[in-house]
């Protein structure tokens, strides 16, 4: 309720229809986003999949299996929902952003999801625009939401921004629009440089003192 009293609750731990997976690697249930209907998506990351519900609690559908191929999830961590319907799945390990439509438009209550597209991926280079973070000493795309433009905005927390796409998964602008760079790397850089700094005047000194030697 508004004063935050508990008004129902649902699922369990399990792989069965409405259960959710409850383990160290993939975790369980972790995003969860409202759309048209009152359909209520919750992802279940262990399970490699999306449940569907009603604003009850009722099991309305579900999507995906575990895989590498369309409507299928490694690691499935945030979902979204636009005005059509239409619903954003981002995958941690895949570093990819899935489309999944209603296969009847406008959607009905319990109606099936598709796969649509598959956008995103790993960069190729360092902080390439409409790819992901690619080591696996960060993070990929995580949180996601959907503005009233129904554009897709993507936390790419190991890039440190939020990258913003269209309805079609085309790459639009990056929040901050530069790079941004955190203040512990900028001191590490600053760091090594003084380091080298000092290293290269030593060398210029010690080929002195040797020069003079000489004489």
């Amino acid at each position: 309720s508004h004063l935050g009293a508990v008004m129902a609750k649902w699922g369990g731990h399990g792989s069965g229809p409405g259960k959710f997976a409850h383990m160290a690697k993939h975790g369980g249930m972790m995003g969860i986003a409202i759309g048209p209907k009152h359909n209520v998506f919750i992802t279940d990351q262990g399970n490699f999949r999306v449940q569907v519900f009603a604003h009850d609690g009722k099991l309305r559908s579900e999507f995906g299996t575990k895989g590498r191929g369309d409507g299928q999830f490694l690691k499935p961590t945030h979902v979204a929902a636009d005005s059509k319907g239409n619903v954003y799945v981002t995958d941690w390990e895949r570093r990819d952003i899935q489309k999944l439509v209603p296969e009847i438009v406008p959607p009905r209550p319990g109606t099936p999801y598709k796969w649509s597209l598959t956008f995103g991926g790993k960069e190729t280079k360092d902080y390439e625009q409409g790819r992901f973070y690619k080591k696996a000493d960060g993070y990929g795309p995580n949180g996601i939401a959907v503005n009233s433009k129904d554009q897709i905005h993507v936390s790419d927390s190991g890039n440190c921004r939020v990258q913003v796409f269209d309805s079609g998964g085309v790459f639009k602008h990056q929040i901050p629009a530069t790079h941004y760079t955190p203040a512990k790397v900028l001191a590490d850089r600053k760091r090594a440089t003084s380091e080298a700094e000092k290293e290269a005047e030593t060398s210029l000194a010690n080929v002195v003192e040797e020069a003079k030697s000489k004489k």
